[in-house]
């Protein structure tokens, strides 16, 4: 029996280091669940129990039925997905203080913008258009709010929809507030997305809107990496955390925040 479970054992580390081996070679280091199955030749349910244990380990991250190498920019993304979570909340609760019954409120897609869904529960009577996978998901039983789905192309890295559907749809549509989040903000460069298609949405959601209100926590003002940018409107307000700088802080001004909200 010891000799039994020591070559079950070593069964099990030899199938965890094929699936980090397979992850290393794949596209952008990520695969489906079911492709990793397949290449082992073992049951789902096998290689879920595998991937839930290298992910204790800080080996992948698992999304939406897919797996990614840790050390991935897939995996970075869905790892920052779960951070600040009290801060997004925080944000969020003092933005939905601005919404009034019957308005239409253009929401973007993330994290922060799933704390928004939250946090209205159901409280107003509003018209909301979003392109985001998860305040979509928190809208759905809230009886009180129309919910509207911009169409598009669906990027499940970042529980987005963008494209020229969304952008078409969004034409005919003049809201009330649109509710923005960020990868990274910049007094001279705007909102920064990851893709061009995000860039031009965002900048289309802001076009189309009387109010404008960027939620950001702290961690969003950083060095300018990323290539796509959607510029501030001229006239915006800012909610972000406390931990943000009063230099910070006055750049935004300085980029059109005609209000700069701090929460803690």
């Amino acid at each position: 029996m010891a000799t039994e479970r020591r070559a079950q054992n070593r069964s099990v580390v030899e199938r965890r280091a094929a699936i980090l081996n397979i992850l290393e070679r794949a596209p952008e280091r990520t695969l489906e669940n079911e492709a990793l199955a397949r290449f082992l030749n073992v049951s789902a349910a096998t290689i879920r129990r595998d991937v839930a244990s290298l992910e204790e380990e800080h080996l992948v991250v698992r999304s939406h039925g897919h797996v990614h190498l840790f050390s991935s920019p897939t995996a970075k993304i869905s790892k920052v997905k779960n951070e600040h979570i009290s801060q997004k909340r925080a944000i969020a609760s003092r933005a939905i203080r601005f919404l009034r019954d019957e308005s239409l409120l253009i929401l973007d897609a993330g994290t922060t913008a799933e704390q928004v869904a939250i946090a209205l529960d159901n409280k107003f009577h509003l018209t909301v258009f979003t392109n985001g996978i998860r305040p979509m998901h928190e809208l759905a039983n809230q009886a009180n709010v129309q919910t509207i789905v911009l169409g598009g192309a669906l990027h499940p890295t970042t529980d987005m929809i963008c494209g020229p559907a969304a952008e078409q749809m969004l034409q005919n549509v003049r809201g009330d507030y649109a509710f923005l989040g960020a990868q990274n903000l910049n007094a001279e460069r705007g909102i920064a997305s990851l893709s061009f298609e995000q860039a031009r949405l965002k900048s289309l959601m802001m076009q189309h809107a009387e109010r404008v209100f960027i939620l950001a926590d702290a961690s969003k003002f950083r060095e300018p990496v990323e290539q796509f940018w959607s510029p501030f409107p001229p006239e915006w307000t800012l909610i972000t955390t406390s931990e943000a700088s009063l230099h910070t802080l006055q750049h935004m001004r300085n980029s059109g925040a005609t209000e700069v909200i701090v929460v803690d």
